[in-house]
Parts: C-alpha cells; structure tokens; sequence
C-alpha cells in the first residue's frame, strides 16, 4: 500500500516582515495490515528507517523519527490478533517547522479453526419422525481455546415425507475473529410410507330409521377416533362415503357406510 501526504505547516516571526512556509511531503509504502501466526502474534515491523519517508518542498529535513507508537509497542514487538497500532512520526525542518504523519497497522487472524477429529458427527440413517442423537463437535483454533461448533439452526427434516431423502447437516466451527470452517454430516431418512392401517374399525350397528341426528351423531363419533394406525411424516385423514338417500327419507333397511383412510402420499385403506 502506497500513501502520500501533504502537510502545511506554517510559522510567523514576529521580528521578520514575512512568514516562512514549508510544505511537507509523506511517503508510506508499508503494510496497513500484518497476519497473525499460529500463536496469534505478529511482528510489529514496517521498514522502520527507510519508511516512510518525508519531503519538504522549501527548506532542508533536519529530523525526522519515530514520535510515539500506541500501546507501549517497540518496533520488534509480538502484538496479539484485533489490535491496532498507531505509529506517529515527527519531522523537523531547517526553518524550525514541524510536521505530524501517522499511520494504523491492523493485526488480524485469517487462519480458519480445525475440526477434533474424534468428535465430527457420523453420518446417520433415521426414520422419519426420529430424532437426531445430540453430538458435542469440538475444534481447536490459533487465537482461542476449545471452540464449540454449532448445528446449522434452520435444519429440520419435513413434515411431509413420501420417499426415502438424504439431507446435509451443516456445522459451523467459528473463531473469535470470524474465521470459519464447516463440515457436513450426512443424514439418510426412511420415509416409511405405505397405506393406512385400520387399528380400530367401525362395526357393524343398527340405528333409529327416520331420525337423521341419529347416524350423524353415530358418524361423527366415528371420525372422532383413532380409526388408523398414526404414519410420522405422513398424516392421515378418514372420512365416510354413504348413500346420499338414507333410511329417514326413504324405507328402513340395511345400507353399506365405507370408511376411507387415505394419507397425503396418496395411499388408500
């Protein structure tokens, strides 16, 4: 990185009828940013004498040195990652004009975390409905200590599942500095669909003729029960198919009610 910057600075003698004027000139070629190593320090270095470097367009440089470094820094220092360092130099002219530059050096952690082997999730086969066993997923990381990674919060496996389906887990393992690794953990679910099971059905019963609340009361406690045999993943209606003239419209008799169980795969019973 390459930056250069004017300062004006200006001094008035009270015994002399003119003011001397210099314009200084900063050159800084050094880093803005230096990478931390895998114990989370870097080198506080930046070419210290021969940069930056200073111009002035009018007189002759008589000093020109490091005035102060933030944090109690020597140039050499190990600094940890996230600080930043500011280093300030003074210049001096031969017309006793003085001039300021200062610059900010960034430490940062680019390293990404590591996964623990021996706790990486296994892949997984499920049936739908089950659920995932907890997993502690540790890693390890050049600026922190045991990091813990996480699932990924949106993951779930469908409400509705008529056919076998892999699906991807995705853990994130995150330092302090933002610095990411993930691993996938592949998880294979059973839809297990097939036609309803009657586990409790309707008998055959003999009501009141010509009072329709009757059957409807009788209909309707019927639906309300547990008819068929609960699928995960796959929900289950029932209803009932009946002849639309019934005995209080016409003769008493014997009349045939279908039950249906029908899930929303599409499979009957």
């Amino acid at each position: 990185m390459s930056r250069q910057i004017r300062l004006f600075s200006y001094i008035i003698f009270s015994l002399l009828p003119w003011a001397a004027h210099a314009d200084f000139i900063f050159n800084y070629n050094g880093p803005d940013t230096i990478f931390v190593d895998n114990n989370c320090y870097g080198i506080l270095a930046w070419g210290h004498p021969d940069n930056p470097t200073v111009e002035v367009t009018t007189g002759i440089i008589l000093f020109f040195d490091i005035d102060s470094i933030s944090g109690g820094y020597q140039i050499g220092d190990s600094v940890l990652a996230g600080e930043s360092i500011s280093i300030t130099y003074k210049a001096i002219d031969n017309q006793s004009n003085e001039a300021y530059f200062t610059f900010v050096i960034y430490f940062a952690d680019a390293l990404n975390p590591s996964f623990l082997p021996n706790t990486l999730p296994p892949d997984l086969t499920i049936s739908c409905g089950d659920s995932i066993p907890e997993f502690e997923v540790l890693g390890t990381d050049n600026c922190s200590d045991t990091l813990i990674a996480l699932p990924d919060p949106e993951f779930e496996i469908p409400n509705l599942l008529c056919h076998d389906t892999t699906l991807q887990l995705v853990w994130a393992l995150e330092d302090v500095h933002g610095n990411l690794s993930i691993d996938t953990q592949q998880i294979i679910v059973h839809s297990n669909a097939s036609a309803p099971t009657f586990i409790n059905p309707p008998t055959d019963t003999a009501l009141e003729c010509n009072d329709s609340s009757v059957f409807f009361t009788w209909l309707s406690s019927k639906l309300s029960m547990q008819l068929v045999e609960e699928q995960a993943c796959n929900p289950t209606i029932v209803y009932a198919d009946y002849p639309t003239h019934l005995p209080w419209t016409d003769s008493c008799g014997i009349y045939e009610i279908v039950f249906i169980a029908e899930n929303e795969c599409g499979y009957q019973s």
